[in-house]
């Protein structure tokens, strides 16, 4: 009798103690105190609301004008500009991750290597996005855009690819690769 009421409190005690222990080890970016002082609340992670202003001419030493004739301002993504909005530790998430903004990479398997670099553009008519670009010795070979917000992307090169990520922890990308004959986002 007494050993099930036990067992019972013990479940409960072993219960309440792992909830105290993924509290105390969140980090101070996964929550933030509501606007009224109601106390904390899970914050939406940083890589969904960071937003970017694209304001260069060019990026990679490429012509704003030769991704997009429409585009008014376009920017390439970089730590020393993420560190501007997010704290170290998620820098150090992104680290971790294996990520990153740029790489090089013989796509093409033609003994020459390719630069894939993501950014984001503002267009002339106040639309903006993501993109991601393949160059060569400072020449665009190809781009792929996603409009809507100006924030996070990253690259993961790949057996065969790169992957392009829009969020830090989730599983979803596009993957970049060679057919035969031409750049795919699949």
């Amino acid at each position: 009798m007494w050993t099930g009421s036990f067992r019972v409190l013990q479940t409960a005690a072993a219960a309440a103690v792992l909830a105290w222990a993924l509290a105390s080890c969140a980090s101070p970016a996964a929550q933030q105190v509501s606007a009224d002082g109601g106390g904390a609340q899970p914050a939406v992670a940083w890589w969904y609301d960071l937003e970017l202003d694209p304001v260069d001419g060019e990026v990679r030493g490429i012509p704003v004008g030769e991704f997009d004739p429409g585009w008014a301002a376009a920017s390439g993504l970089g730590e020393e500009e993420l560190a501007l909005h997010v704290a170290p530790a998620g820098l150090a998430a992104l680290r971790d991750a294996g990520l990153y903004f740029v790489t090089s990479q013989d796509l093409d398997l033609d003994g020459v290597v390719e630069d894939v670099f993501v950014g984001t553009y503002e267009a002339q008519d106040g639309g903006r996005g993501r993109f991601l670009a393949i160059s060569r010795g400072g020449r665009l070979l190809r781009h792929f855009v996603q409009s809507g917000s100006a924030g996070f992307s990253a690259l993961l090169p790949v057996q065969g690819g790169v992957r392009w990520y829009k969020c830090l922890e989730c599983g979803e990308y596009e993957l970049l690769r060679w057919t035969g004959g031409s750049y795919v986002l699949e």
